[in-house]
């Protein structure tokens, strides 16, 4: 019989009149009954001489595969048994459904079947991988094996699974095929791996002494584990053991090397595999310091620290300070021990530090070396400043300890040695004292310690800074200013001094008379830097009589310094203005300072552009000196030049030049002036002129024109008139005067004012050639006076109306003429009694040159033989300022 099912019933039938006692079943000659597992007995009865009892196997399994079962009635009467048998052939497969392994295993996946003793074998035999694909033995992950006859009835095939992983975990089905059977046979094995990684994942770990070291494992399974279990060299303490999710950490709290070895970290669950990991080789390694735990030396040294550690090849070891990391110069590896070098420079105030090693760049090692470098330390700078007739104290600190000799402490003065005056020491310190006296001598001097180790790793001698003894002092950067006039002037002063002191300022004049002038200073703040304090002294607008002795001073500690202001001044010549032919003076002035002035005097010629020096004079007084220059005979083409001074001021080895304003020559040329004396006719037009040379219009301020003193520029009776010729550079006025009148002789001058220098001036006497008028009417006159004034000799003729020359008609008149003399001339018409008739009589005057005549006329009338007398205005001419006056009267004056 074959069946591939797991549950399958025999039945065993009997057919007889005897009903059975019993029946009893038996597998392979072993009874069994229903409380054997997988086995259930159905009994049935007798009827109608038939009975069928049953056997029912579940659960069959490989094992049933090939199995002989019977069955045997007993009787009671008469006493016997039946039997009869059968095979049972069961191909059942053999697989396990689930597996759990840890990886890194070799696994062996079986699968089985039941065949039976005599079964035919599967014809094909086939395994699949969680992937799907078929398994071949030319999979390097597998080796299939595979049975070639039925053992005891059971066919197996193995699959072997080598080293497995997380990626080889999953379902592997095997597949049987028969020739006799249509079924395919099919099993699946499931295969869970558990997975337990480790970290530090490296075969070999490394760590050193006194730092933690933990060992992580971590399990990667779907189920939950029972217990983890770490072991670890003997005598180690594996109890500290923490947990943080999947993880299982080892804490190894300040290992020694008795920690190195191997630990194993084992999960347990409630079937299946226990995986486990295994750090097999744990290395706690000891980091040292080849050089002492504890060195000294001194600073501007420099020492190599050398780190090493038992290690089986060359390993990367750093330097620690202060937290950070130092990467080492040089490293080599040697007798299995690595080695790390190091050099440490103690540079000024290196003080105690302790470097250390470390075997990886992020971890720490107690491991370290302290250094303690001693320095020196001085209380003074490269400057000690102190007052004159002070003591200042000198002190050297040196660094130490208890555990070496103390240094020892050397003064030295230049370059020679000078005993200390006090010295004392403690554990941490050992201190020297030099006391040093400042006066003249000291001022200057320079002066350092030196410190002396013994027994020191890699020392030297140490020294202090040097310094220079000095004296506190005020200075001025001006011994001696010359400042000109309206000037200002700083003079700034430096205390040298320890601390900050107060700087005064005051002046001392020539008179002696002090004045504080601290307020005009601005101070500066103490630099305790180079110990020094300035104040400047800010002067303006200074005078000359702010010549003086200033002193800035300090009265606290008694520091003072003084210096020379000298203030001079020039006062700038004027221009001057003259005419040519005439002389001309410019004048200088100063103000001298205590030594010497020497001026000079320059022309500078505005056409050429070119200076000359014309004089130099030396004034060696203290009082304030002038010059004079003098120039002769100037002519007009002088006015081109420019003429000014410079003051050489000396005093000590200061000089200071001041030069005065330039200042022009103006030079006038007449070019023409009035004649001497002029004469003009009664009613003619007067004109006078006259022109000079200046160099431009711009020179002459006004013009202005005189008869007699008086102003006539204005007078409605004149026009004047000027102009200025820029070619030839003359400048000309006119003066005109129409319908000349007997007012208009006289002194004339034409004045021409300058904006710089005198006026210049022409005049002449003019003279006009005049009549006295005859009135209209004479009534009953005895004679007529006819009068002149003029600078000619005239002659008079008398004629009457129809023109007769009266002297001619003796009848009735006599013409008597008087002597020219002072420009004046009468002539008298004597007129006889007989004379009774009206006439009109003509004076006239005519001259030998044949220039022109003057002539004037008047009525006479006669009432019979009473004659009255009339005023007769006269005729005249000014002449300078003079009134002559002439009259025509009667010889004798009758009042009618």
């Amino acid at each position: 019989m074959i069946s591939s099912a797991s549950n399958y019933n025999i039945t065993c039938v009997y057919e007889g009149t005897d009903n059975p006692v019993s029946v009893a079943w038996s597998k392979d000659d072993s009874v069994v009954s229903s409380s054997d597992s997988g086995i259930t007995i159905y009994e049935g009865s007798l009827s109608s001489n038939y009975r069928e009892d049953i056997i029912e196997f579940s659960d069959r399994t490989y094992s049933d595969a090939s199995k002989n079962v019977t069955c045997k009635y007993t009787f009671s009467s008469p006493s016997a048994t039946s039997e009869t048998d059968t095979t049972l052939i069961y191909r059942g497969l053999y697989a396990t459904t689930t597996s759990y392994y840890s990886t890194g295993s070799d696994v062996t996946i079986t699968c089985g079947m039941g065949v039976g003793s005599d079964g035919a074998i599967p014809t094909t035999t086939t395994w699949t991988d969680p992937n799907g694909d078929t398994i071949s033995s030319s999979d390097a992950d597998y080796n299939i094996t595979t049975d070639s006859t039925a053992t005891n009835g059971l066919f197996y095939t193995e699959v072997l699974v080598s080293d497995i992983t997380t990626d080889l975990a999953g379902s592997y089905i095997c597949d049987f095929e028969f020739d006799d059977d249509s079924t395919n046979y099919t099993a699946t094995k499931d295969l869970t791996v558990r997975l337990v990684t480790r970290s530090p994942s490296e075969d070999t770990i490394y760590s050193y002494e006194n730092a933690y070291l933990n060992l992580t494992c971590t399990l990667d399974a779907s189920d939950t584990e029972t217990s983890i279990t770490w072991t670890g060299p003997s005598g180690v303490d594996v109890s500290n053991v923490e947990s943080s999710g999947n993880d299982s950490i080892l804490v190894l709290e300040n290992p020694t090397s008795s920690n190195t070895g191997a630990y194993t970290c084992e999960y347990a669950f409630d079937a299946g595999a226990s995986p486990s990991a295994t750090f097999s080789d744990v290395n706690v390694n000891i980091v040292t310091m080849s050089s002492p735990s504890t060195m000294y030396t001194t600073v501007d040294v420099s020492l190599t620290l050398t780190c090493q550690v038992t290690s089986p090849s060359l390993q990367s070891i750093y330097f620690t300070y202060d937290g950070a990391n130092i990467t080492a110069e040089s490293s080599d590896y040697s007798g299995g021990i690595s080695y790390a070098y190091l050099t440490v420079d103690m540079d000024e105030g290196f003080g105690t530090r302790s470097y250390g090693c470390r075997m990886s760049a992020d971890e720490y090692s107690e491991t370290s070396a302290s250094i303690t470098a001693f320095d020196i330390e001085e209380s003074f700078t490269d400057v000690t400043r102190s007052n004159n007739d002070t003591t200042v104290t000198l002190t050297c600190y040196a660094e130490t300890d208890d555990a070496i000799t103390a240094p020892t402490i050397s003064w030295y003065k230049g370059s020679s040695v000078t005993p200390s005056t006090n010295s004392s020491s403690n554990t941490t310190d050992v201190w020297s004292e030099l006391e040093v006296d400042v006066d003249d001598d000291t001022d200057g001097e320079t002066y350092y310690c030196s410190v002396s180790y013994t027994g020191l790793s890699n020392s030297t001698t140490l020294e202090s800074v040097t310094t220079t003894i000095i004296m506190n002092t005020m200075t001025t950067d001006l011994e001696i200013a010359v400042v000109e006039a309206s000037g200002d002037q700083n003079f700034t002063c430096t205390a040298v001094a320890a601390s900050s002191v107060s700087i005064m300022w005051k002046m001392t004049d020539l008179d002696n008379v002090i004045t504080d002038i601290t307020s005009y200073a601005v101070a500066g703040s103490y630099n305790s830097t180079d110990s020094t304090m300035t104040s400047t002294l800010e002067l303006s607008g200074l005078s000359v009589d702010n010549t003086s002795t200033i002193e800035c001073y300090d009265s606290t500690i008694g520091i003072s310094d003084t210096m020379m202001l000298y203030v001079v001044d020039v006062d700038d010549p004027s221009s001057y203005g003259t005419e040519a032919g005439n002389n001309a003076t410019f004048s200088a002035s100063w103000s001298t300072v205590a030594d010497s002035a020497t001026i000079y005097w320059y022309m500078y010629n505005t056409t050429s552009a070119t200076h000359d020096q014309l004089s130099e004079y030396i004034d060696t007084n203290s009082a304030a000196g002038n010059s004079t220059l003098e120039l002769d005979s100037v002519t007009f083409d002088m006015s081109d030049f420019h003429y000014y001074y410079t003051v050489n001021f000396m005093a000590g080895s200061v000089t200071l030049n001041v030069t005065s304003a330039h200042v022009r020559l103006y030079v006038r040329e007449w070019v023409t002036e009035m004649a001497a004396d002029t004469f003009t006719y009664i009613d003619n037009n007067v004109t006078l002129s006259c022109s000079l040379l200046v160099n431009s219009e711009s020179e002459v301020s006004s013009v202005v024109w005189y008869i007699n003193g008086t102003n006539i520029t204005s007078d409605p009776d004149f026009t004047d008139t000027t102009s200025y010729d820029n070619s030839t550079m003359t400048y000309s006025t006119s003066l005109t005067s129409d319908d000349t009148t007997r007012y208009d002789g006289g002194t004339y001058k034409c004045e021409f004012n300058y904006l710089v220098g005198d006026s210049m001036s022409s005049e002449t006497t003019h003279y006009i050639h005049w009549l006295t008028e005859l009135d209209a009417t004479y009534t009953n006159v005895d004679n007529l006076t006819c009068s002149y004034s003029g600078t000619d000799e005239p002659t008079f003729t008398w004629t009457n109306g129809d023109g007769t020359d009266m002297a001619t008609l003796t009848d009735y008149y006599t013409q008597v003429d008087g002597t020219f003399s002072d420009n004046m001339m009468e002539s008298v018409l004597e007129i006889y009694s007989n004379v009774t008739a009206a006439e009109n009589v003509t004076c006239t005057v005519t001259f030998s040159d044949n220039s022109d005549s003057v002539s004037t006329s008047t009525n006479i009338q006669f009432r019979g033989k009473q004659l009255s007398w009339q005023r007769v205005c006269t005729l005249q001419i000014s002449l300078c300022c003079a009134c002559f006056c002439l009259r025509m009267s009667e010889d004798n004056i009758y009042l009618g």
